[in-house]
């Protein structure tokens, strides 16, 4: 269930091409509620992720280092209670199967075989986060719901501010997200195919001595009834300069409802690939 929205690093335009997919479209021209985070109690999910990222820094524009990596593993989300009175929803959240060596905290998701404990509103947002400050990345929601009415082709506008979970860097995101059109997802539920775009800024005195140029594309495909993410992918592209290097970082990350199986995305499994140069939002499988 977490978390497409931490590769969110920069992106200035809209890509409106949505690219040809299996899913059918309802006809619906728009979403009239909204879509808020309703899970039932005691139901179970699990997301197969991939994350790429390819590291060069720079010095005299020289290239003095080079670091690929790469990882891929489950997510488990076990919903533990629904308080409908105070619209609240506590989540024990456990990583399973990583392959591959890359701290998974700083990414806002669990480490190999650790359960943290969530408590997510309706509206997503992150009211409890197990032990980590309120100040870190995992108190960015896991997507940015559209919380009122919003027609095919309608935009609507985040933000949030954190701080580095090792380095305290002070980061602000603004995130634009366009509804591109309403599906049929497997299970029966409605999907809202939503392309996002965004931008990270450094703030505070820091922006003196150290600049970040990013650039991001991305898709997720959003249960409409539910909040559920069926399916997602970003590709970013990141620069931040300082007056003695330039650091350049390529990235990726893709996910895919696995379980229950009778909703998850047919092939999804087979193409589950990270395309860190690509140049617009991705294509729906």
């Amino acid at each position: 269930m977490r978390r497409w929205i931490l590769l969110l690093i920069g992106c200035v335009s809209l890509c409106g091409c949505a690219g040809a997919s299996k899913l059918r479209s309802t006809g619906d021209q728009q979403l009239s509620k909204g879509i808020f985070y309703r899970p039932v109690e005691g139901s179970r999910e699990t997301q197969t992720y991939l994350s790429y990222s390819e590291t060069r820094k720079y010095e005299e524009n020289e290239l003095i280092h080079k670091k690929i990596e790469e990882v891929a593993f489950d997510v488990e989300a076990l919903v533990k209670k629904v308080d409908e009175n105070l619209g609240q929803v506590l989540v024990e959240v456990t990583t399973r199967n990583k392959r591959g060596d890359v701290d998974l905290h700083a990414l806002a998701f669990p480490e190999n075989d650790e359960t943290l404990k969530f408590v997510f509103d309706e509206k997503y947002n992150v009211l409890l986060a197990d032990q980590f400050p309120r100040t870190s990345l995992f108190y960015i929601p896991p997507v940015f719901l559209p919380l009122e009415t919003v027609e095919v082709g309608g935009t609507w506008s985040n933000k949030k501010e954190w701080l580095g979970l090792y380095n305290n860097l002070p980061l602000r995101i603004d995130v634009t997200s366009i509804l591109q059109d309403i599906v049929h997802c497997p299970g029966g539920e409605k999907c809202a195919n939503i392309e996002v775009s965004g931008r990270v800024n450094i703030t505070g005195e820091i922006t003196n001595f150290t600049q970040l140029d990013s650039l991001l594309h991305g898709r997720y495909l959003l249960g409409v009834d539910t909040g559920t993410i069926y399916w997602s992918a970003i590709s970013s592209k990141e620069i931040l300069t300082s007056s003695v290097d330039r650091v350049e970082i390529d990235s990726c990350l893709v996910s895919y409802l696995k379980k229950p199986e009778g909703q998850s995305l047919a092939g999804a499994n087979k193409t589950l690939k990270c395309d860190h140069k690509l140049e617009q939002a991705p294509s729906l499988p």
